[in-house]
């Protein structure tokens, strides 16, 4: 699941274009950066999310179990806005 999200992440990414611009000389190696940027984001959403379910276990457990309902939904909505990120300022542009 976590390649396919990473995969339609990067798809994503990868079709970000500027009005037909082309990309500067010499800046490909930021291009390689903001992509292992945003691998990396996506990892770490996975794995806020895997966190939250554990607490989530615990939490319930304890009769608490709204409380951590509030950070899944702070996790997804920034695993919406770094995938979302990219077309979003493209919008703007």
């Amino acid at each position: 699941m976590f390649s396919t999200i990473s995969t339609t992440a990067l798809n994503l990414f990868a079709d970000i274009s500027v009005g037909g611009a082309q990309q500067p000389p010499g800046t490909e190696k930021l291009t390689v950066l903001i992509t292992w940027a945003l691998w990396i984001v996506s990892f770490l959403g996975v794995l806020g999310v895997f966190i939250t379910a554990g607490a989530m276990m615990v939490a319930h457990r304890r009769g608490e179990g709204g409380e951590t309902a509030g950070r899944l939904g702070w996790v997804l909505g920034g695993c919406v806005l770094a995938v979302a990120a990219g077309p979003m300022v493209n919008m703007l542009i």
